[in-house]
């Protein structure tokens, strides 16, 4: 045994270029530490835990379950690619039947007259004397536009709850 040739050994064994024969030769060398010098000993360590980890066996009930384990987990990766699969087509549909009904509901919208109605806005060319019908005038203008705040307020509420979900969703991801 020249120990030249264990240092040869272990740096070819280290840098993966050795062969399996020369694993073998390294084992049977490494095998009786108190016949190495002192700085080689401590291969010996490592050889000898590297054969007792190979010696070591798991349960076949213990290697069975985790087969099935690992068969019955979903791959992450796949469900991802399968949800956004099948949400793009959906998510299409919806916006073109959304048009839809929106043209149907624009077209099929009967077209009233201004004056129509008493509680329709109506447009003045010019200065109102009566000021009752004024008053009146103003009212209406007043409550059609509150009306309007109101349901761009819940709107505006309801969009910024879905972005706080949104946001809430893409944090735990």
């Amino acid at each position: 045994m020249d120990v030249k040739k264990i240092e040869l050994l272990l740096e070819k064994y280290f840098n993966a270029e050795s062969t399996l024969e020369e694993e073998q030769l390294l084992r049977q060398w490494l095998s009786d530490p108190k016949k190495l010098p002192a700085h080689l000993r401590t291969y010996c360590f490592w050889f000898e835990a590297l054969e007792e980890e190979a010696r070591r066996t798991t349960s076949a009930a213990f290697a069975q379950k985790l087969q099935q384990k690992i068969r019955q987990s979903p791959d992450t990766k796949t469900t991802i690619a399968r949800i956004r699969l099948l949400w793009q087509p959906i998510v299409q549909i919806a916006a073109v039947g959304l048009i839809l009904l929106l043209a149907l509901f624009t077209l099929k919208r009967p077209h009233t007259p201004p004056n129509s109605s008493s509680h329709q806005l109506v447009v003045a060319t010019g200065e109102i004397e009566d000021p009752e019908l004024a008053y009146q005038q103003t009212m209406a203008a007043l409550a059609f536009l509150t009306s309007q705040m109101d349901q761009g307020r819940r709107k505006a509420a309801k969009e910024l709850q879905r972005v706080e979900i949104i946001e809430q969703v893409i944090k735990t991801n």
